[in-house]
């Protein structure tokens, strides 16, 4: 996996050719409920668009899972040359989606691959593409003493915050990569005296 990519963030493309207009969205997903959101979205935004089109790449139990539609375009002519876009680029946990406006003229199947594969080629060349790196969640509480320490503790390894609640005790969740999983609950035992508890340490982000 250490050769794979993905996205920083979403990105927004467009292309137009013979009359019909492709609007190409990019969005980083780690799961598939993360994808059928943005294609909700997508519906209701675009409620009159001839076809939303997409492909994508996600990591599951260390496979990639690929997956591409066609929504109604000719077999082949448009999730394909989309999934394409992101096997060259070597991308995964990640989904591009193409929004087509007929425009009047029919492109033939090899017109439409080029438009398809154009769209998705456009929102990539704009998008902050990053190194992939396999990220872990880390639940544990401890006692409110330990905030400033534990805090610096995070701010070294990078963490990011996923939730955080105080009551009598500070209960914080974060995500961090997996390398340093084991040096974290490590660091954060011996700087509490071993009184920091652990309760979930086995979350995996794909």
């Amino acid at each position: 996996m250490k050769h794979n990519l993905t996205i920083k963030s979403k990105q927004f493309g467009k292309y137009q050719v013979k009359g019909s207009k492709y609007y190409s969205f990019a969005f980083p997903v780690n799961d598939i409920s993360k994808l059928k959101y943005h294609l909700q979205n997508l519906k209701i935004d675009h409620k009159k668009s001839s076809h939303i089109c997409y492909a994508y790449r996600l990591l599951v139990d260390k496979q990639i899972n690929d997956f591409a539609t066609d929504a109604g375009e000719p077999r082949g002519s448009a999730g394909i040359p989309i999934l394409n876009v992101l096997k060259r680029n070597k991308l995964i946990n990640t989904a591009i989606f193409v929004v087509r406006y007929y425009g009047g003229t029919n492109l033939g199947i090899p017109g439409l691959i080029n438009s398809y594969s154009t769209a998705a080629n456009n929102v990539i060349s704009n998008i902050n593409i990053i190194k992939f790196v396999k990220l872990v969640d880390i639940e544990f509480y401890f006692e409110m003493k330990y905030s400033s320490l534990i805090n610096s503790i995070i701010k070294k390894y990078e963490a990011i915050f996923i939730e955080k609640f105080f009551f009598n005790q500070a209960n914080y969740t974060i995500s961090i990569q997996e390398k340093y999983k084991s040096k974290f609950i490590d660091d954060i035992k011996n700087i509490t005296k071993n009184e920091v508890k652990i309760i979930n340490n086995s979350f995996e982000k794909d």
